[in-house]
């Protein structure tokens, strides 16, 4: 695999419409993640610098006006939607399964469940941003667990995992 950046990242830009726009152009397009300042593009393979230049040239000519049409609009939601359905179900499942093998006991599983449940809402609805913000924000004080939380199961590795999950989702998605 071949990741190339693109910096400084274009803020007008649509990043649903660039990533349609790989995709539809690029065989070997993986994925794109976005950071504050960058771009970064992942191939299967390492692309000719021609290439990279009208991809660029591409993507700093997007403005506001390139968005995609409502059809592809509902079909990236519907993908969202989809893969909340299977995290937060997947969540839950795996609080049952730690319970079944009494990893945790069922109040343990119940108290997470309900400590999550804005944010397991949010991401099963399709907005992962919004549960990402509820769950950096309103989950837990300072990022930091509480020994309430931790006499409950919650720890702060589990917090993080599931930081992590979201955000790596809306890196690869947003």
């Amino acid at each position: 695999m071949h990741t190339h950046t693109i910096t400084p990242k274009n803020t007008d830009a649509s990043s649903p419409f660039f990533n349609k726009y790989l995709a539809d152009t690029w065989t070997d397009y993986i994925a794109t993640s976005y950071t504050d300042t960058s771009v970064n593009i992942t191939f299967t393979q390492n692309q000719q610098a021609a290439d990279y230049t009208t991809i660029e040239d591409y993507y700093n000519a997007l403005d506001i006006t390139d968005i995609l049409p409502e059809t592809a609009l509902q079909a990236i939601y519907d993908y969202l939607v989809s893969e909340g359905f299977k995290w937060s179900h997947g969540l839950i499942t795996d609080l049952i399964q730690e319970f079944q093998v009494t990893t945790i006991s069922l109040a343990d599983a119940l108290y997470i469940e309900e400590k999550l449940i804005d944010v397991i809402d949010f991401v099963h609805d399709g907005d992962w941003a919004a549960g990402l913000i509820e769950i950096t924000d309103n989950v837990v004080i300072a990022q930091t667990v509480s020994q309430t939380d931790i006499d409950n199961e919650y720890t702060q590795a589990r917090h993080d995992a599931y930081i992590a999950e979201i955000q790596a989702f809306i890196d690869a998605n947003y």
